[in-house]
């Protein structure tokens, strides 16, 4: 059997555990992975103040667990982080907000509280643009919310997602890392050193800069427009069409494996053997491992 049909086999039954989670959530609230027979839940409940409102003092990591509807971290020019939320019917679906030891953690709603999930429930998180340039971690986890960060620079952007869309633009991130069953992943104009997606069938588009990717999804495509040659890039998928643009004057070996796929190289001049391409002095190393899907690059 080979790599490509075994994957093929893995991704599918992925994707059915991961859409599994998704109808549970969707059916006993969705605040994943904060699940439990009561409704939404999480520790010391007493512990945080209800509804939106302003934080001062030293915030270094963002905490977000939100369901459903969508969420807005961007920066602003000003003294306090404002926290802003739309469309909660009464208090037990009113947000929850704790600073604690350096960590802000948002809540989705009162804990123990049970319900559906309501589409239009929003959350913005504005950051003062000296708190939004050093934050060391924003991590969001949600079923189906729809994540949007703008001028924003961390450490780590991480996302834990069953449906809902990432979109970050004008960012800075030394890592980031999604985890999507079927959620699309766009980076416009961001700065990343280290990007890790793994998705069932999830798109992820990226342009700015990237140093390194990782990347693994059963149906998704992956796209990428560079300024700089990515230092190291792999790539898995079942179908999933890959495409890269990188500067004229990168050097770089890629290499795929696939039962029917092609590798297909365009605006460089290099050597060329079976399903391999290097260019130049190869040092950056481009592996795609696929059943079928293509892989393009091109010099931009």
């Amino acid at each position: 059997m080979t790599k490509g049909v075994l994957k093929i086999i893995l991704f599918s039954f992925l994707a059915l555990v991961l859409m599994a989670g998704l109808v549970f959530a969707l059916v006993y609230d969705g605040d994943l992975p904060f699940l439990s027979l009561g409704g939404t839940s999480y520790s010391e409940p007493e512990t945080y103040t209800v509804g939106g409102g302003s934080v001062t003092g030293d915030v270094t990591r963002i905490e977000i667990n939100w369901a459903g509807g969508s969420v807005d971290v961007r920066s602003y020019d000003g003294d306090e982080i404002i926290l802003k939320e739309t469309g909660a019917s009464d208090e037990d679906e009113q947000l929850r907000y704790r600073l604690r030891d350096g960590t802000l953690t948002i809540q989705y709603r009162k804990s123990g509280h049970w319900g559906r999930l309501t589409s239009n429930k929003s959350l913005e998180v504005l950051i003062p643009q000296a708190q939004a340039d050093a934050l060391r971690m924003l991590d969001v986890d949600t079923a189906s919310a729809e994540l949007r960060v703008q001028s924003l620079t961390a450490d780590v952007l991480n996302v834990d997602t069953a449906s809902g869309g990432v979109r970050a633009t004008d960012c800075t991130f030394a890592t980031v890392e999604v985890d999507a069953a079927s959620g699309d992943c766009t980076l416009e104009n961001c700065a990343v050193g280290s990007f890790e997606m793994d998705a069932a069938s999830g798109r992820a588009v990226l342009s700015g800069s990237v140093d390194s990717v990782d990347f693994d999804s059963a149906s998704g495509d992956l796209r990428i427009t560079s300024s700089v040659a990515p230092r190291r890039i792999e790539v898995s998928t079942a179908s999933g069409r890959t495409e890269l643009t990188i500067p004229a004057d990168a050097e770089f070996t890629a290499e795929l494996d696939a039962a029917s796929g092609d590798l297909r190289v365009e605006g460089f001049l290099g050597t060329s053997g079976k399903d391999v391409f290097v260019c130049g002095s190869g040092v950056n190393r481009y592996s795609f491992d696929s059943a079928s899907g293509d892989v393009i690059i091109r010099a931009q």
